[in-house]
Parts: structure tokens; C-alpha cells; sequence
């Protein structure tokens, strides 16, 4: 993140659910930040912190600068036209705690895959052709 903008303070909604470290988050018509779906028409940015018990006083930090890259795991294998293209525009999926690169998926097209990052358990380049490839995406 850009050192010069922080993560931006949203207060949540009334009855607003509990949030994962890392859950991507939209703002609504009524300017309260909630949980993303696979269906968010659009996304706000990516949660800095945890939300374990709802409650309308709850306040969450976002990244949310709009040039900020971020690493996500996508759920099956990725494809070539995916990755970086004019067709790269994919969704999102997922519960609280467990969202993922939904590279197969086009409906929305919340989130743009710009490359592969490393798999975490060999610390080299993510292969492609795998599920659970390792990318990074913005919004």
C-alpha cells in the first residue's frame, strides 16, 4: 500500500456480519460497508482487520487505493485468457475468512487477475493449469 493512504475507517451497517481478515467488501446505496458476494456488482477494497461479533458500533478498516495490487487464491485452474487480458475480469467467491479468485467466472467482473504469484508451500512461480493457483488481482 501506498504509504501515504492508510486504510480508510467505514462504519458498518445495523446487524452487519462478522468479517474475515482479507474479505472483500462493497459500500451499499445506503453508504455502509458489507460483505461481498459473488454477485457485488462492484467491490470497495479488501478488510484490514477481523469483525468477530456484529454490531451497528463495529467499525472496519479497508484497503482501499485504487492502484493497489493484492494476492488471492483462485479456486480451480486459471486460464491464459485470465490472466492480464482484455478478458481478464473475474469474480469473487466465498464466505467470510474463505474468499477466493473466481477465475472462472465472468459475471461481474469485480476484480482484474494481473499476474501469478508464488505457491506458499514451494515458494516458486504458481502454475496456471492447477487449482488453487496463486494470483495477484486489483480492483
Amino acid at each position: 500500500m501506498h504509504p501515504y493512504n492508510p486504510p480508510s475507517r467505514y462504519h458498518l451497517a445495523d446487524g452487519a456480519a462478522v468479517m474475515g481478515l482479507g474479505d472483500a467488501v462493497f459500500l451499499d446505496t445506503d453508504g455502509e460497508v458489507r460483505l461481498a458476494v459473488a454477485t457485488s456488482g462492484s467491490l470497495l477494497g479488501i478488510t484490514t482487520t477481523r469483525i468477530l461479533v456484529a454490531a451497528a458500533t463495529n467499525r472496519v478498516h479497508i484497503f482501499d487505493w485504487p492502484f493497489m495490487t493484492f494476492e488471492g487464491q483462485c479456486s480451480g485452474a486459471l486460464t491464459r485468457a485470465r490472466l492480464n487480458t482484455a478478458q481478464a475480469g473475474v469474480d469473487i467467491e466465498g464466505a467470510t475468512g474463505a474468499q477466493e479468485v473466481n477465475e472462472d467466472a465472468a459475471g461481474e467482473t469485480v476484480i482484474r487477475v494481473t499476474g501469478l504469484a508464488n505457491d506458499p508451500t514451494t515458494g516458486t512461480l504458481s502454475d496456471p493449469a492447477t487449482a488453487n493457483t496463486r494470483v495477484y488481482f486489483r480492483i
